[in-house]
């Protein structure tokens, strides 16, 4: 279960930054931003919970499902804003609900996202033990801020086409929903 809950952390992460390619600099800074003070403010939260806590709802069927859940509707929301972007690249005619669907989901950082970085979180203050929660959860967020834009500035150098970024996020969210299925069982 451990290796799956890893691929999928791999994947919409993997997924996250690739998105962030398609929008302007600064709205990828926002998220980066918005990333950064998520993990910042949730110091408190993620201090209160144990590791053996975390296992277990790991561990939960129940608790699984509902994970699944979250990661549907990000998977739904990833692979609609492909479909919609191919067919905008493509030059096919789009109505005013597709531009706004399109629009619609190419903002939303998707949900799963804020959940790893909370599971990240608790584990870098299980890692260090001793160390001031607050200093580690800042230290944590300034690597997350930094990491999300210096890494979705090397995918969109290393794949300066759109097609191609799009054909990526589109396999690892195929790839995300099956494992999401896998967690599941």
């Amino acid at each position: 279960m451990e290796a799956l809950v890893i691929l999928i952390t791999t994947l919409v992460c993997l997924d996250f930054i690739v998105k962030l390619t398609f929008l302007k600099p600064v709205y990828a800074a926002g998220m980066a931003v918005l990333c950064a003070l998520f993990v910042g403010l949730m110091c408190n939260t993620a201090a209160s919970q144990s590791s053996t806590a975390l296992h277990e709802f790991l561990s939960d069927p129940a608790s699984m499902l509902d994970m699944a859940v979250f990661l549907s509707v990000d998977v739904i929301a990833g692979i609609t804003f492909c479909w919609l972007s191919v067919r905008k690249a493509d030059g096919e005619p789009m109505g005013f609900g597709s531009r706004l669907l399109l629009e619609t989901v190419r903002f939303f950082p998707g949900i799963t996202v804020f959940l790893i970085l909370f599971y990240m979180l608790v584990n870098v203050i299980f890692a260090f033990p001793g160390v001031s929660f607050s200093l580690l959860s800042w230290i944590f967020a300034a690597v997350v801020l930094v990491s999300v834009l210096l890494l979705s500035y090397i995918v969109r150098a290393a794949m300066p086409e759109a097609r191609g970024r799009l054909d990526l996020m589109f396999m690892a969210y195929v790839l995300t929903g099956m494992a999401g299925v896998l967690v599941t069982v």
